[in-house]
């Protein structure tokens, strides 16, 4: 009987603790602007915007890191992976046409 009345308690700090979870979703995915052609004020939002994703994403599978199979887990930080490689693709864009630009 006392095991039992000790589960109590740890099945309701579980339940807490999932309660707590901010969201029950992925944050939406931002679309990122064209490096090639994007302002410096774009580029900084898209920053903002992947790297909010990316918080978002970790956030997630943190919170419910006990409730994920491995292959969800593992989808889950491959968009982090994912977002944080694309942002860095059109950064790498941005920078090459402002020094195209800077070479004229």
């Amino acid at each position: 009987m006392k095991k039992a009345l000790l589960a109590i308690p740890a099945i309701m700090i579980a339940m807490n603790a999932a309660a707590e979870c901010t969201s029950d979703r992925l944050p939406e995915k931002p679309t990122l602007p064209a490096g090639e052609a994007a302002t410096r004020a774009e580029m900084h939002e898209a920053q903002q915007a992947a790297q909010a994703y990316v918080d978002g994403v970790v956030e997630f599978v943190n919170c419910r890191e006990k409730h994920l199979t491995d292959f969800e887990h593992n989808f889950y930080v491959h968009a982090a992976e994912r977002m944080a490689g694309e942002y860095n693709t059109q950064l790498q864009a941005y920078q090459q046409a402002r020094e195209a630009v800077a070479g004229y």
